[in-house]
């Protein structure tokens, strides 16, 4: 691309904007947005194309609202310096004003054509991965001049209706990082034990102005570990996931820390970028010949949502909302690693738009929580769709190989109920691979309190495996209606597989019951990461 007319246009004399200097060998897939405070306010939506930005000027801003077509101008290709490019073009120069860095990340281009033959048509697709910009959009060129195109917010997780982008004018440059100014934050040694916070589930989300919402992700939830330049990934149970998902040994270098936690969820998108639990199901109890192989062709990403610890300081005292800021300043979006943004005001709204978008629902969290390693009614979910985890019990002999469908239970104190079976979802590939998971656990003696009286052959297993199911609604003798399929949950103790309610039935008290399976887990010492090889009980979680 020509900068000639980028350099015509600017005396670098008197503008302290950046000359181009020599490129660099090879593109990348950058974006930038700049708020620019000149004689009328307006932002500059910059993608980075064949060693420079390719520039649009939006004079009403950027949306997330789809229902909102956004006018862009095609403008002067700019140099990849002027990405990063703050401060204020004196009077007297071209687009003399205020120039900030609004957000910045990578963007993903979407379908088969070049990103050059896109721009020819006049029709370019691409998915931001932001700081505050997400999800798939469209520049398309109108039919009144080459320069004139609409920038356009697909339909996806991350609409939100009426939004403005004048709500948040801050630099994601400025951001500080100084764990040491933040109310709570504690300075201590990394601690070496560390359990997630879980949330209670819930018919409705609570209303407040404490309240802030976050789409819930279908994925595997992971504590990430920051030290010395690697990182290293946690189940809920305690199972060390780095193997699983090589391709997150990368994520240092996008979060700026020498030593951090991270709280989120490992996700599979599918091609519209929607959360697929189902593409993670190839990863479960894959060797590492098959992990590497499916890192490269569909790698995973992580939803970063808290920050528990950094550099040096223990921020489980600090607020949520602290904790989220402090998260988001030190985190470079990427298609490996995205913050993942919190809402105010109506959680309805952002519910209705995860309904649209086919997303498994909404957390709601209080703003002011502290994170606690337990289940906690500060942090409440609501479902779209009935589907949790349940113990595998066993399975039964049907006109298929190897099974016909699979027995299920849940965890009830200390007996463990059976709930149904589960016989569709599965494809071949699915039966073989649970069926090899399922062999080694045979046993003679039945799992469940009581023995259902169905008429199909049962071959029992241990309790220790889970399973997400899909389902209808329960019916009246506690059985699951509908049920189908969906994995393999190597994350989930068996002990957690308890009761959940319907989005349709009243709330309960959902917190872990207790179980004999309770016992057999053990938290993870951090310092002795990546090889905990001591068992020793629980540990306070703040150092003394």
């Amino acid at each position: 691309m020509s900068l000639d007319q980028y350099r015509s246009k600017r005396k670098f004399d008197e503008t302290p904007e950046p000359p181009p200097s020599k490129p660099p060998a090879q593109s990348g897939n950058r974006f930038y947005i700049q708020r620019h405070s000149a004689r009328r306010l307006h932002y500059d939506l910059r993608l980075e194309v064949d060693q420079a930005l390719k520039s649009w000027a939006l004079p009403k801003g950027p949306t997330l609202d789809p229902n909102e077509k956004r006018l862009a101008v095609l403008v002067e290709d700019h140099p990849l310096e002027y990405g990063k490019f703050e401060g204020t073009i004196p009077q007297g120069n071209y687009g003399a004003g205020t120039v900030s860095v609004w957000d910045h990340g990578h963007y993903e281009l979407l379908g088969e054509l070049s990103i050059h033959k896109q721009l020819e048509r006049g029709d370019l697709k691409f998915r931001l991965h932001g700081q505050k910009l997400a999800g798939e959009f469209a520049l398309v060129r109108t039919r009144k001049s080459p320069k004139d195109w609409l920038l356009i917010k697909k339909k996806d997780f991350a609409v939100i209706p009426g939004w403005d982008p004048e709500s948040d004018t801050r630099s994601v440059l400025q951001s500080s990082a100084d764990a040491s100014s933040i109310p709570g934050a504690l300075q201590a040694e990394m601690p070496n034990t560390l359990s997630p916070m879980l949330a209670t589930l819930s018919k409705s989300l609570p209303e407040g102005p404490d309240w802030v919402f976050e789409p819930k992700w279908d994925g595997v939830r992971s504590i990430c570990v920051l030290r010395e330049g690697k990182v290293t990934l946690i189940s809920r149970t305690g199972r060390l996931m780095d193997q699983q998902y090589t391709e997150l040994s990368d994520l240092p270098g996008y979060i700026s820390a020498s030593t951090a936690i991270l709280d989120g969820e490992v996700v599979a998108l599918d091609d519209h970028g929607r959360p697929s639990f189902s593409l993670l199901q190839s990863r479960i109890g894959a060797g590492p010949a098959q992990t590497r192989k499916f890192s490269e062709i569909k790698p995973v990403t992580l939803f970063a949502f808290d920050l528990l610890y950094l550099n040096g300081f223990d921020l489980r005292q600090a607020t949520l909302l602290d904790r989220k800021a402090l998260l988001k300043s030190i985190l470079s979006p990427s298609t490996l690693v995205r913050y993942s943004d919190h809402f105010t005001g109506n959680g309805a709204e952002l519910l209705q738009a995860a309904r649209e978008n086919q997303l498994e629902g909404v957390v709601a969290k209080r703003g002011s929580s502290r994170y606690e390693s337990k289940r906690s009614t500060d942090w409440m979910k609501v479902k779209i769709s009935s589907q949790q985890e349940f113990v595998i019990c066993g399975f039964t002999k049907g006109e298929r190989e190897p099974f016909g469908a699979l027995v299920l239970g849940y965890s009830d104190k200390n007996e463990i109920l059976f709930a149904g079976n589960v016989g569709t979802g599965f494809t071949q590939r699915s039966l073989d691979h649970v069926h090899r998971v399922l062999k080694p656990l045979i046993t003679k003696k039945a799992p469940l309190a009581e023995i259902p009286k169905i008429p199909e052959k049962i071959t029992w297993v241990e309790p220790k495996i889970a399973c997400s199911v899909k389902y209808m609604e329960w019916t009246k003798d506690g059985r699951l209606r509908a049920p189908v399929f969906v994995g393999l949950r190597d994350d989930v103790d068996p002990a957690d597989c308890v009761y959940q309610l319907s989005p349709e039935e009243p709330i309960i008290d959902t917190a872990p019951l207790s179980t004999p399976h309770r016992q057999s887990r053990r938290p993870v010492l951090i310092h002795e990461w990546p090889h905990p090889q001591v068992h020793q009980p629980q540990q306070s979680l703040l150092p003394t």
